[in-house]
């Protein structure tokens, strides 16, 4: 279900979330005001968007610019993705008729003109013209080099040193008939890789490797997001094949000691029979969490509490 807001109109970029339930008694004695310039009417709605956002999240380290980007880009794929699923190809005058649930009929037949316009649709056009132009798909909205590396990691079972680089490439740019976007440069690569079997793999004096040794002895704040900082520990192993609580650690997992427990009843990672939030754990004790919400600030490593 859609749960599609407010100004579907192509000069607005981000949507009315806030405030767009009035109570009754507010409503009654609110005035309608006609203004001339619509423009400042959706201003006020972005920032009533933007004062809800800086109340609920931190933002105080994210640059202003960025926000703003995000939020746009945001609204422009959810724009797409309603043209897509609800109009394009179907008849204007059945959809017309039946808009999504929570958009007023108003509201979703001016989104319908919009999406019909002359000047939507040669835009249309122009970006999926461009979009065919592009050869590398990671470099167009769809799975970066990150996200490619990280399934192959989880369809091999392996850790992440074991996925090298042509592994990484060859994947990215092949098609789903299993064709190549650059057959000569993946048949060098696979050649080489043939000839020269080490070439591909992380060694142990690879940066991965040594980032993990300089991890081990290391204080680290464990952060319990809404609910700050849930305890202090030291990296006591990262090695997968270490055991936690009777269980592996695996790849993705630090093992912990904590010396210093702040919320109690902060919830773990991995949980068992026995040990279940942060007081079961205590000081002294020891914990798995993991390292992909591990983030560097200096001397510190936050670990954000969350699941994977």
């Amino acid at each position: 279900m859609d749960h599609t807001t407010h100004l579907l109109d192509s000069d607005s970029a981000v949507a009315d979330t806030v405030g767009n339930i009035p109570s009754q008694a507010s409503s009654s004695s609110r005035r309608r005001v006609h203004l001339k310039d619509p423009n400042l009417y959706l201003m006020g709605r972005r920032r009533k968007l933007e004062l809800t956002l800086e109340l609920t999240f931190d933002l105080r380290r994210v640059a202003n610019f960025s926000i703003i980007r995000r939020m746009n880009d945001a609204w422009k794929r959810h724009k797409s993705r309603l043209n897509k699923k609800y109009i394009k190809g179907k008849d204007l005058a059945k959809v017309k008729a039946t808009p999504p649930p929570f958009v007023p009929k108003k509201v979703w037949v001016e989104f319908l003109d919009m999406c019909n316009s002359y000047a939507f649709q040669a835009q249309s056009k122009k970006n999926t013209k461009n979009r065919n132009k592009v050869k590398a798909p990671c470099t167009t909205g769809r799975n970066s080099m990150v996200v490619v590396c990280h399934n192959l990691v989880m369809e091999r079972n392996v850790p992440d040193e074991d996925v090298g680089r042509a592994d990484v490439f060859i994947k990215a740019h092949t098609r789903a008939d299993k064709t190549y976007q650059f057959p000569k440069i993946i048949e060098k690569l696979q050649e080489n890789m043939n000839l020269y079997p080490d070439s591909n793999k992380i060694g142990h004096d690879d940066v991965l490797g040594k980032q993990k040794q300089s991890n081990l002895n290391r204080e680290y704040k464990l952060n319990g997001g809404p609910e700050g900082i849930v305890a202090y520990g030291i990296v006591a192993d990262v090695s997968p094949d270490a055991y936690c609580h009777n269980k592996q650690l695996g790849d993705g997992y630090y093992m912990i000691e904590i010396f210093n427990v702040i919320n109690e009843d902060a919830l773990l990672f991995r949980q068992d029979s026995f040990t279940k939030t942060m007081g079961d754990v205590g000081t002294g004790g020891f914990v798995a969490w993991s390292k992909s919400f591990i983030i560097f600030t200096s001397r510190f490593l936050l670990l954000f509490f969350g699941k994977d």
